[in-house]
């Protein structure tokens, strides 16, 4: 798989890499002037040789949580450079599209296939990967974005929307947030993270469960018939 790591750390020279590997990184990340490639290479290296297990650490978010750098784009850093490398993509091709395009690209599973409508046949998405890096440079983040959704099939009906409204501060703390934390207590923790905790349902899946519930009481029916017959 490939965001699986590999926490064995053999013999002197690694253990040296290892300590070099943490000093550069902690370096980069406090310094005032950081080029971000470069922590997302080292971030990489730190997580798929499992460095951080011989710096006391039992996983690498845990090694994370002591960086000066918000977790979700420690993860990100690191898909992108672990996708790249997974289709044989070198950071000199890949950099100059800028961290934008390459994170919604390595949003994309290079070990999938993609149905194409138009051709009827199985095309590999480490292909369109490919594609789109060697392209990237010449498409806008929007053109990206689209191809994106058309491989995931969030496209028609299954198109990701999003919805704006707001609610008072104590509806919101007192109503919501209890409802949606029980949605996904129903809902359970089905997906496994790369380090095998799970991972709590979305927000928007706890709505939809919300009102799932609320359509399918039988009082509220009888309110929609009554609505219908007068209408």
């Amino acid at each position: 798989m490939l965001d699986k790591p590999d926490v064995v750390i053999v013999g002197e020279i690694e253990a040296g890499r290892s300590a070099k590997v943490r000093k550069s990184l902690e370096s980069l990340l406090a310094s005032v002037v950081k080029n971000t490639f470069d922590v997302a290479e080292l971030l990489s290296e730190t997580k798929s040789k499992g460095y951080y297990s011989a710096w006391g650490f039992d996983k690498f978010k845990d090694y994370v949580a002591t960086l000066d750098i918000k977790s979700t784009k420690a993860y990100y850093l690191v898909r992108i450079v672990d996708v790249m490398n997974s289709i044989n993509r070198t950071r000199e091709q890949y950099e100059p599209m800028g961290l934008s395009k390459l994170r919604e690209i390595a949003s994309l599973n290079p070990e999938e296939t993609y149905k194409s409508a138009e051709q009827q046949i199985d095309i590999p998405v480490s292909e369109i990967i490919a594609g789109l890096v060697d392209k990237g440079t010449e498409m806008s983040l929007e053109d990206i974005k689209k191809t994106v959704r058309e491989v995931k099939g969030l496209t028609g009906e299954n198109e990701l929307v999003f919805m704006n409204f707001s609610v008072k501060s104590s509806v919101k703390e007192e109503i919501v947030k209890p409802a949606l934390e029980l949605a996904k207590m129903q809902i359970g923790s089905s997906i496994r993270d790369d380090e095998g905790d799970a991972v709590d349902p979305s927000d928007g899946a706890a709505l939809e469960v919300v009102c799932v519930e609320f359509l399918n009481n039988p009082a509220n029916q009888h309110i929609e018939e009554e609505f219908v017959t007068e209408g």
